[in-house]
């Protein structure tokens, strides 16, 4: 129960920095422009410093494992919501089932698992996010284009392979960063919690709640990719042994997390209603509140 209150006390901390990107875009300190530019500092500099931050550790045969067991469940977990999607959202419902898919790790996922489970649990929640890129550049352009050719130099390009390469150098290794490169890269990487929460209620602001609550297909789309999704992983993420418990919670937490940012910029790429992509990942974003603890509540009690 108390890593519950963690968790509640850690997403109070996020709702408020949300409400922070909320108020500067009501207040117009804060234009499109602008939060786009913000998108970017995320995805390609906080982002890869994550990354090659956790993976600057000294090296283990057990720790190594954990990280490929990691990326193997998160991959499973992908393709189990692609199964989803295709069961609760057939014919021309690609920005559905792609918001089904791919979870805001990210942003959300990023300061959930570290708030509440500690910098440990980010080593596994790498994995995780080299397999959401790796899914969302293959997997995923198939779904919103089935017609559009595989671009593997923007699969190299995502912010999650290189920076993966650089910090294994760094793990598989005796090399470590000097002191003062492995303190810049640390203040890049806690800038990733107040950017990305400003930039989640940003959108938020963006998009008129009155219109997104009166679309019965968004809260459709929510509920299963809040609730259905995250119950059946736990049930799968439950088959493993308890000694991975941080392991396992920590790929959870990234899967429970609302629709990915990925979902609008994608709609947009390949000529869909990005409008519509927007409002699901608002909409979803203030469910997920409320959805998350539940869910990880129910996890702590069926997993004892």
């Amino acid at each position: 129960m108390s890593m519950i209150i963690t968790l509640l006390l850690q997403i109070a901390k996020m709702t408020i920095l949300m409400g922070v990107g909320y108020v500067c875009v009501k207040q117009n300190w804060l234009s499109k422009q602008g939060t786009k530019e913000i998108s970017n500092i995320v995805l390609y500099i906080c982002m890869p410093a994550i990354i090659i931050r956790s993976l600057d550790i000294p090296f283990s045969t057990a720790r190594l494992w954990e990280l490929v067991l990691a990326f193997g469940l998160a991959i499973v977990c992908h393709v189990m919501s692609i199964l989803v999607g295709m069961i609760c959202f057939r014919g021309e419902k690609q920005v559905e089932r792609f918001g089904l898919v791919f979870s805001n790790a990210a942003f959300i996922g990023v300061p959930l698992v570290q708030g509440t489970l500690g910098d440990d649990a980010v080593f596994y929640l790498v994995a995780y996010l080299v397999a959401f890129n790796l899914m969302a550049w293959t997997a995923g352009v198939k779904m919103m284009a089935k017609e559009e050719p595989l671009d593997l130099m923007m699969l190299v390009k995502t912010p999650a392979l290189w920076p993966l390469a650089v910090g294994l150098l760094f793990f598989l290794t005796p090399l470590n960063m000097p002191g003062v490169v492995y303190d810049s890269i640390s203040i890049m990487a806690n800038a990733n919690t107040l950017l990305g929460m400003v930039l989640v209620g940003a959108y938020i602001a963006a998009s008129p709640l009155k219109q997104i609550f009166n679309q019965p297909k968004v809260h459709v789309v929510s509920v299963v990719r809040l609730v259905i999704i995250p119950i059946l992983l736990v049930l799968f993420l439950g088959l493993f042994p308890g000694e991975y418990h941080a392991l396992l919670l920590t790929i959870l937490i990234a899967s429970a997390t609302p629709i990915a940012g990925y979902t609008a910029m994608f709609a947009q790429r390949y000529g869909k209603d990005a409008s519509y992509a927007a409002q699901m990942i608002s909409l979803s974003t203030i469910y997920s509140i409320l959805t998350i603890p539940v869910v990880i509540l129910m996890a702590q009690l069926w997993w004892k």
